[in-house]
């Protein structure tokens, strides 16, 4: 297992035993999203957000993109489903940016 690192807001030891590699990417950028454009949040909700995405964000770094848990078990937890929907998004749209995201 990994040491575990120092994140702001999520549990690193669930994150490593749970999520792979993809899986934490695309909650980074869902959280990314959300902080920067999601205008129902409030300004606490949207640095929370910032903080996850931050937190996902490095510790896909310290496992690299051949990670997959070692064992994540027959349950899918709620970070799993995100993960999961998103990265099922990104399939459909082509990994294209979102109209919200785009420039301009």
């Amino acid at each position: 297992m990994l040491d575990a690192p120092a994140t702001q807001i999520i549990d690193p030891r669930q994150a490593f035993e749970t999520l792979s590699y993809a899986e934490m990417i695309a909650l980074s950028k869902m959280f990314d999203r959300w902080a920067h454009h999601e205008r129902s949040l409030s300004v606490e909700q949207r640095a929370k957000a910032a903080s996850l995405s931050s937190d996902y964000a490095a510790l896909a770094r310290i496992v690299g993109p051949q990670w997959t848990p070692v064992d994540p078990g027959p349950k899918v937890d709620v970070m799993q489903f995100a993960a999961r929907i998103e990265l099922g998004a990104e399939a459909r749209l082509g990994q294209k940016e979102c109209p919200s995201e785009s420039p301009g």
